[in-house]
């Protein structure tokens, strides 16, 4: 397998046309990226004046390549090496043979795309990123966290467009516990994804005015619990609604999602009862190089009663600050979701920032900041609901589309919930870091 892979990777950098031509590929493109992460944090654990400081500095590297193989079939293969993946070395660490090099590299895209196949607009097939970065419900791909982490999804995706209507449906297997021979065996079993969407901006016709609308539902079967009986499905109903107008300066956006389903539990029904909203505003105007924005994301606690109440979604990708949400180690240590605004107490976030172009040095230069204050939407007893504000500012150089520079500092000022309450250590957690962003190719 490392050899077939290393000769995918040979033919698609070096563009061996003979061999390419002999396979019947066509039209072989090469793109990707490299992302390097630095960070630098204190008191991520204790929240005490005492040294606890982490410095980690991590790398992404992405190489796709993209092929015709017949005039209506295209496909595209996806290399990732990301620190999440094994434990390779990483900056600072004695090197490591190729062997372990290669056992870091993992395939992430592994799909064929089909044109006008059954009618159907589009038709991918295979391993894949879905979703989009940011999303309340669902993302599978790269993100901004502070592990550089990647998933995909073995899955089928199609579209078709029906009259004003985009239509989007995908299945697909978010884990496989049983080999091909004993598909049928007992025992664990798989965790499947299925959804379909419906969106449309030309449904409310309006003079300068986009409305977009779109309405989603997505189930989750987890049928991998060790008893026949236990088996969980989750599902969420999702509704969006937007307004876009003067020239896109001015977006707003309300989303609602709503949960049903379903936990078996060794035979004790639990019903999911959770619900969750994000409303979006935001104001600006690109010759004149600034943005402001504001934010409420709300997502429901569970109580004592038998139904789970609190909102599940199923891969979130909502962030909420480099310290709350980005930042691997100390949501981990903390009990709070890397992404998303599920607990057990529920999540609510207000965020209010703005970002301004710089008027010199060719407007290359980008100032923003963020302010969040967060809580859960459940109390806890004596502890009450506060987590804490965060405050994260940032400056950015875009050099070029393909060449990128961001650098911040984020302080967090934690409240009873992170520390305990009265008399608990509290002192602020601060983190440094910078990233740059290189693509390359025909991305």
């Amino acid at each position: 397998m490392r050899k077939l892979l290393a000769g995918l990777v040979l033919l698609g950098l070096f563009g061996a046309s003979v061999q390419a031509e002999m396979l019947g590929l066509k039209n072989i493109k090469v793109d990707g990226s490299l992302e390097v992460k630095g960070v630098s944090a204190n008191n991520e654990t204790d929240f005490s004046a005492a040294d606890d400081h982490r410095g980690d500095t991590l790398t992404r590297v992405r190489l796709g390549i993209n092929m015709d193989l017949n005039k209506d079939v295209s496909g595209r293969l996806e290399f990732v090496r990301n620190p999440d993946a094994t434990f390779a070395a990483q900056y600072g660490n004695g090197a490591t043979n190729l062997d372990t090099e290669q056992t870091a590299v993992t395939i992430q895209n592994a799909y064929v795309d089909m044109v006008n196949f059954l009618g159907l607009d589009t038709v991918r097939l295979g391993r894949q990123y879905v979703g989009h970065e940011g999303d309340l419900i669902l993302f599978l791909g790269p993100v901004n966290d502070d592990a550089l982490s990647v998933n995909a999804l073995d899955a089928l995706a199609i579209s078709k467009k029906f009259s004003k209507i985009n239509l989007f449906g995908a299945t697909g297997k978010m884990y496989d516990n049983n080999n091909i021979p004993g598909a049928g065996a007992a025992g664990p079993g798989d965790i499947n994804l299925s959804w379909i969407t419906a969106a449309s901006d030309e449904l409310i016709a309006l003079d300068k005015i986009k409305v977009p609308l779109e309405i989603g539902y997505y189930q989750a079967n987890n049928t991998s619990g060790t008893a026949t009986n236990d088996n969980v499905t989750l599902t969420v109903m999702d509704l969006r609604a937007g307004i876009v107008a003067f020239d896109d300066q001015l977006t707003a956006s309300v989303e609602y999602a709503m949960n049903g389903g379903q936990d078996n539990n060794s035979g004790t029904k639990i019903n999911y009862k959770g619900n969750a909203m994000l409303v979006k505003g935001a104001f600006g105007n690109k010759d004149m190089g600034f943005d402001v924005h504001a934010q409420y994301a709300m997502g429901s606690g569970d109580d004592t009663g038998n139904d789970d109440k609190s909102f599940h979604s199923i891969s979130s990708d909502y962030r909420y600050g480099e310290i709350l949400s980005n930042d691997n180690e100390f949501t981990v240590a903390n009990g709070l979701p890397g992404a998303g605004v599920e607990t057990p107490l529920g999540l609510n976030v207000v965020t209010l920032g703005g970002s301004y172009v710089l008027p010199w040095m060719g407007r290359k230069f980008t100032t923003m900041g963020d302010y969040y204050m967060v809580k859960t939407d459940k109390s806890a007893p004596v502890l009450g609901n506060k987590i804490g504000n965060e405050l994260d500012l940032a400056i950015a150089y875009a050099h070029s589309d393909d060449i990128a520079v961001k650098a911040g500092y984020a302080m967090l000022a934690p409240d009873d919930l992170l520390t305990g309450g009265a008399g608990a250590p509290d002192e602020n957690v601060s983190k440094l870091w910078a990233k740059l962003d290189l693509k390359f190719g025909s991305n």
